[in-house]
């Protein structure tokens, strides 16, 4: 017989408890607060996509309400961030900071959304509030800032020395950090370096979706779809892993391709249906590279850039403009990187639609990459 784990038995539990407790008093804020964030809870855990869609729905006539708990304005600024709404998430963390000063987490998402906000110096002020929170953190915050543009071998620098300062029994932020440096010494085409960062990263946790992306983006851009496809053997079955499949079934002229891009297909149109935010990242380099829908894969990609200033977005929209021979819409970029020298070598030499068009591009869960 089937026995689920305890963990997940209890959790379930909680879950049709809290659901009960709603359903007996709908407009009872707490219980709200508390089951959106169990399900937020589970959907980190489980890469679920579909709870935080649950957490969504409980919240509702909450979002937009101001003067709510801070409990509830943290569990608000993970949806904002997660369904892209990255100034209702800048809105709600300037206002838990007013009813909580000291929450260290609130700062350093600030931060990663100030820095991808085109705003480095706002980013590196909020950092500086971590100092006497907790001074690692507030290392790896202004690492994190400067590798993401005003500069990356400062910024490397930082979070090499922060990670010498994380304790062993935090596995999760040592991964975050790991990734994060995989994905500096992979701009700054420190190759090596880069795989070394990833190997422990995927190590410490193989399904994590910065690793996932990262790692296997990694390896196909290296020319290596074989390594790709073992990285993310086991890895969850969604559109993010299903779209590198594609990439590396292609690379390989595997029989599995066809099967597997329609399938990708299916999967977009029906996200679309539904009406969720795309999956950038993936949903981009789909259009581009493997739909061959060049101008739904600019539209996406100049929408990406407009929500977010960071290296991916940069380089999306690069690509995406020169398929389509369109020069124009990467005006910003261009002048994005004359601001941030050296935070991306390969796009300042990305001349050519020719260039682009075999690229395979970095993907990633980083808030501000």
């Amino acid at each position: 017989m089937l026995r689920l784990p305890q963990t997940r038995v209890f959790v379930d539990a909680k879950i049709r408890r809290l659901n009960d407790a709603l359903t007996r008093k709908p407009d009872s804020l707490p219980v709200a607060t508390e089951l959106a964030q169990l399900y937020l809870d589970v959907a980190g855990r489980t890469r679920d996509a579909r709870y935080y869609g649950y957490a969504q729905s409980v919240l509702t006539p909450w979002m937009t309400q101001a003067d709510v708990p801070a409990r509830t304005y943290r569990a608000r600024i993970a949806l904002h961030q997660y369904f892209h709404r990255y100034t209702e998430a800048r809105a709600d963390l300037g206002v838990l900071l007013k009813l909580a000063p000291d929450d260290a987490h609130a700062w350093f998402d600030l931060a990663l959304l100030q820095v991808a906000n085109d705003d480095a110096a706002a980013a590196l002020r909020s950092c500086a509030s971590l100092q006497e929170l907790d001074p690692t953190a507030a290392k790896l915050c202004e690492g994190y800032v400067k590798i993401t543009g005003p500069d990356i071998a400062g910024g490397y620098a930082l979070l090499v020395a922060a990670l010498q300062d994380l304790p062993a029994d935090d596995p999760g932020q040592r991964r975050w950090t790991l990734t994060a440096l995989a994905d500096a010494a992979w701009r700054m085409q420190k190759f090596d370096q880069a795989e070394a960062y990833f190997r422990q990263a995927h190590q410490l946790d193989a399904n994590a979706t910065d690793v996932l992306t990262g790692y296997t983006d990694f390896l196909l851009e290296r020319g290596r779809p074989q390594d790709a496809l073992a990285a993310i053997d086991n890895a969850p079955d969604t559109i993010i892993v299903l779209m590198r499949r594609c990439l590396a079934y292609a690379a390989l002229s595997d029989a599995r391709y066809a099967d597997a891009v329609t399938d990708l297909s299916q999967r977009i149109e029906q996200r679309e249906l539904l009406g969720d935010q795309p999956y950038y990242a993936e949903e981009i380099r789909a259009q581009l590279y493997l739909l061959k829908n060049v101008p739904r894969g600019l539209a996406l990609a100049s929408e990406n850039w407009r929500q977010m200033k960071t290296p991916l977005t940069a380089r999306l929209l690069m690509e995406a403009a020169l398929a389509a021979h369109n020069p124009a819409a990467v005006a910003d970029v261009r002048r994005w990187l004359a601001e941030n020298p050296g935070v991306y070598p390969a796009l300042n030499t990305m001349a050519s639609a020719k260039a682009a068009a075999g690229a395979i591009t970095q993907g990633g869960a980083h808030a501000a990459r």
